[in-house]
Order: C-alpha cells, then structure tokens, then sequence
C-alpha cells in the first residue's frame, strides 16, 4: 500500500481538524481546551509568584538605668545623639511573599560619623556575617589592611572598627514565605 500524499492545503485542513477535535474531546468532563487553559493559568500563577522580602530598620541607644545597668531605648529623633553613645540598629526581614527567598543578602551601611562596633553583628537565622572596609565593594569575614612595619616590611593586619563601612549578613538558608529574621549592630557615635 502506497503512502497518501496530501497537499499543503490538506495538511492544513488536517491540523485545523485535529485542533479542532483535541478542543472538544473531553478531561474528566470538561472540554479539553479549557483544561489546558487552566493548567496553563496555574503555571503562570507560579512562576509569578515570588518572594517578597521588606526590609525594617529600627534603632535603639544605650542607656544607664536608675539602678546604673545597661538598657536599650528607642531613639527619639526629637532629642540629638550625644558622642559617645552606643546605638544600637535592628534589621527585621521580613518574607511578606509567597516564595521562599533564597541567596538572600542583607547588607546595611556603618553610617557616616559613626564607628562599627566590633564583634557587635548578630543574627536570629543561619548566616555568614561578612565586612566591608571599601564601601561595600568587596565583603570578607576578616577584614585585614595592609601596615608598614619598622624594617620597611608590609603585612597584613585586622582591619580596625574605624574602617568598616558596611555589614552583611548571607543567610544560610531561604527565607521561607510568611517568616521573618532579625539582624542587629551596634556603632558608636564619633
């Protein structure tokens, strides 16, 4: 038996027919062109969800209470910051999103006419805590410069709190949707 040839014009006919069949044959008792326009819509609707991460900054100074401890109060920005004071600021991040966000990167700034805090950066989540000393360029756990020494030699020390520009925390695992953590350091008013 020979093999039917069809012309261009047959062919097509032949696809129209076939689309026009698949439209109508029946998925568990709805047309199949609708079926597949749902699960086309749901694939939509998940790629487009995402995380949404906000990001909330609060910041607190020491104080000394009646009792002469130590004790965190809100700043109020009607009374000036004395040099001197320790301030202490709070990140919450928040996931308001429907996706976990994953690879996320807090990093926050030492602002500017004031001193990191050493050995101050903490966190509520798994998280590599990493420094900057060049503007949030770069980002190591250490920061080290280097410092001439007496006999003309170069080498590496740590860096001090004066050098520091920027913190960041790389936490270790996706910031689920509908969770939060929350991150601190703390800096000295020059």
């Amino acid at each position: 038996m020979q093999p039917m040839k069809l012309s261009k014009t047959q062919l097509a006919f032949v696809g129209v027919g076939a689309a026009l069949t698949l439209s109508i044959l029946p998925i568990d008792g709805a047309p199949a062109a609708t079926k597949l326009m749902d699960a086309g819509r749901q694939m939509a609707s998940k790629l487009l969800q995402k995380p949404q991460v906000n990001l909330e900054l609060s910041a607190q100074q020491a104080v000394k209470t009646p009792k002469g401890e130590m004790a965190w109060q809100a700043i109020d920005s009607k009374i000036p910051v004395q040099p001197g004071t320790t301030i202490r600021f709070n990140v919450k991040a928040a996931n308001v999103g429907d996706k976990a966000a994953k690879s996320l990167a807090v990093t926050q700034p030492v602002p500017a006419g004031m001193e990191f805090k050493l050995n101050s950066a903490t966190s509520t989540a798994k998280a590599q805590t990493v420094f900057s000393i060049d503007n949030g360029k770069t980002f190591v756990a250490n920061p080290q410069i280097p410092v001439k020494q007496a006999n003309g030699e170069t080498v590496m020390q740590p860096a001090p709190a004066a050098n520091y520009t920027h913190v960041r925390w790389q936490l270790d695992q996706a910031l689920n949707a509908k969770s939060q953590q929350q991150m601190a350091y703390e800096v000295r008013v020059k």
